[in-house]
Formats: structure tokens, sequence, C-alpha cells
């Protein structure tokens, strides 16, 4: 059970990073 937890929140990191990301591209292509 504590290793699903753990899987959760890195997936729940990686979304963040990834939304991150997403925005900041989208932010420099659109001035």
């Amino acid at each position: 059970m504590g290793r699903q937890a753990v899987q959760e929140e890195g997936f729940g990191y990686c979304v963040q990073v990834i939304s991150v990301r997403w925005i900041l591209a989208r932010q420099r292509n659109c001035p």
C-alpha cells in the first residue's frame, strides 16, 4: 500500500512538471 502511494505521488509530480513545461511552451510561442 505504501508503494502505491509513492507511485501516485510520483505520478502527480510528473503531471505538474509536464503541465508547467506545456504552459511555458505556450507562453513562449504566444507573444
